[in-house]
């Protein structure tokens, strides 16, 4: 009976090595045929050779993790099996996967498993507690504090092998504060932690700390209910759709079938065979509305004689320049103009304005007979500087506020003359 099993494992065998011969970049495949090695009890040496092999068809982290998984513990029963008690080669094996599928995929342990399992044998094989606790302090900072599972599991390694119970309470609190589902998991944990290992204080600290997050919860989760409430409505809500709502549904209650909307009469075309059948476009007249005014194209004039005709009517020294280019400066303005005291350039969105200031007004009159030139492959119109209106009328009203004074906690039988005197007492 051995015999006969001993030889269909080895035709399993035989079979995986032709397969991997034709499909060798299957990492279930080989991950398949490390198991069966190992079942046949093949030499460590054919083993590893074909880890080897595993390890170059890695191509994305969810293989990856599984293929290190499945050496890591071959390995591991191997030791167990030599009887030597080294567990060296496993812990190699553990820490090469760590950094090699870390260094080459961005979200390679997304579930946190093989970190968890690789703290827990540190823990517990080779007791190297320190290398432990680096790799779980990465699980939380990664994410992991998010989880309540994977910082209970990860609080339970340190508890039971670490046996800091500081720490523990440090890496609960953190998950305290980022947690947001699955939250009544941790907080139970998290007092029954405090009743078993703190004192009174740190009980109480723990049971306000979890109430405050719990309130927290369940108000974002409340606003978030409203939120999807108002957004399924769609804004649309009031008496009147309400009542045609209930007046729908009453009908339908009492029978009254609702009245379907009338089908519509669709125009049967003649049998006509394909030489009979003709047709020419004939133009239809266009149905406008009296009120309607026909559009006006607007175009830039840009006759020499408008231009004259602005220049002669200006007499300020300053000028407005409009539709320049996105990310002109002053000194590309500048070099349009002679005799230029001062540039302001204004941007909104892509629309780039300014005014430029003259030594004399007939400098600026010389400018406005400039327009539609090109700057930078982009036409640039000059016109009559306008100022703001009120802009005067807003700056003598700021001044004169300036030289007001407020005066608070008046008595309400003292009268204007005692304040003015009191002020002037004041300021001698």
């Amino acid at each position: 009976m051995d015999r006969n099993l001993f030889q269909e494992s080895l035709r399993c065998c035989n079979a995986y090595e032709a397969a991997i011969q034709h499909h060798g970049s299957s990492s279930v495949l080989l991950q398949m045929a490390l198991t069966a090695f190992e079942r046949t009890k093949e030499s460590p040496e054919k083993v590893d050779d074909l880890w080897r092999l595993a390890k170059g068809s890695i191509s994305d982290a969810d293989a990856g993790r599984s293929l290190y998984t499945t050496y890591v513990f071959l390995l591991k029963r191997r030791v167990v099996k030599s009887g030597s008690g080294d567990f060296s080669i496993v812990e190699t094996a553990f820490e090469d996967g760590y950094k090699s599928l870390k260094k080459t995929f961005e979200d390679w342990d997304s579930g946190f498993r093989y970190r968890l399992m690789y703290a827990h044998f540190l823990f517990k094989v080779t007791k190297n507690v320190d290398r432990a606790r680096k790799v779980l302090e990465d699980i939380m900072a990664s994410g992991g504090s998010t989880h309540p599972k994977v910082v209970i599991e990860a609080v339970t390694y340190e508890r039971n092998f670490g046996m800091d119970i500081s720490r523990c309470r440090q890496m609960l609190c953190e998950a305290v504060n980022w947690v947001s589902e699955d939250a009544e998991v941790l907080f139970e944990y998290f007092v029954q932690f405090e009743r078993e290992e703190g004192t009174l204080e740190e009980l109480d600290t723990a049971l306000e700390k979890v109430n405050l997050k719990a309130s927290r919860l369940r108000e974002q989760k409340k606003l978030r209910k409203t939120l999807r409430q108002k957004k399924r409505k769609g804004g649309e809500s009031g008496p009147g759709i309400a009542a045609e709502k209930h007046s729908k549904r009453k009908q339908l209650l009492e029978g009254q079938a609702v009245p379907a909307k009338a089908p519509e009469e669709t125009p049967t075309l003649p049998n006509l065979s394909q030489k009979e059948w003709t047709w020419t476009w004939k133009p239809q007249p266009r149905n406008l509305s009296p009120n309607l005014k026909s559009p006006k194209l607007v175009t830039r004039t840009t006759s020499s004689a408008y231009a004259a005709d602005r220049a002669a009517k200006n007499n300020e020294k300053t000028i407005f320049v409009s539709n320049l280019v996105p990310g002109v400066t002053k000194k590309d303005v500048l070099a349009l103009f002679e005799n230029v005291e001062d540039i302001r350039l204004s941007q909104k969105g892509t629309r780039v304005n300014g005014s430029v200031d003259f030594k004399t007004v007939e400098d600026a009159s010389e400018a406005l007979r400039k327009d539609n030139f090109m700057l930078k492959g982009q036409k640039v119109f000059t016109n009559l500087y306008k100022p703001a209106p009120g802009k005067a009328k807003k700056e003598a009203k700021q001044s004169e506020d300036k030289r007001k004074l407020f005066v608070s906690n008046v008595h309400f039988s003292c009268t204007e003359d005692e304040v003015k005197e009191s002020l002037c007492s004041s300021e001698t």
